[in-house]
């Protein structure tokens, strides 16, 4: 498909939100090529923070999530909230094939290497005294 007089294809955008006519705060989306709109079967607009597409493939079917994680300064008790519901709502999810995990997750470790990558990464990091694996401080 393109837009009329152009070669330029049109792409399918997909929101997230609340209802129509209120203004939201946050939201996430897709952005579906034309090719892979005869695949898409299914969109769940959860919140306004995750939303999931269901895209038919040879063979299975993928369910894609896109979310936007609170960011690391925010209450450690709001982001362990926003997580275990993002994993409930991931496990319940119906899919026959994998299932994707995207998005802005607002997590970083370790510090910023270089002027260049503080432009780009944003300020909310992890120090290596607060990183721990495997029960190990590192």
């Amino acid at each position: 498909m393109h837009r009329h007089g152009s070669r330029i294809p049109i792409f399918l955008t997909i929101l997230s939100g609340g209802p129509e006519g209120e203004r939201e705060y946050a939201g996430v989306g897709f952005l579906v090529s034309p090719h892979m709109r005869q695949h898409i079967i299914g969109f769940n607009d959860h919140t306004n923070q995750w939303a999931s597409l269901h895209i038919r493939v040879q063979g299975c079917k993928i369910q894609v999530f896109t979310i936007y994680a609170p960011e690391n300064g925010l209450d450690v008790a709001l982001r362990h909230s926003f997580f275990d519901e993002l994993a409930s709502f991931v496990n319940k999810s119906s899919s026959h094939g994998p299932k994707i995990i995207l998005g802005d997750f607002n997590a970083r470790l370790g510090k910023t290497l270089t002027d260049e990558e503080s432009t780009s990464i944003g300020m909310y990091t992890l120090q290596p005294e607060q990183v721990t694996f495997n029960n190990y401080s590192q």
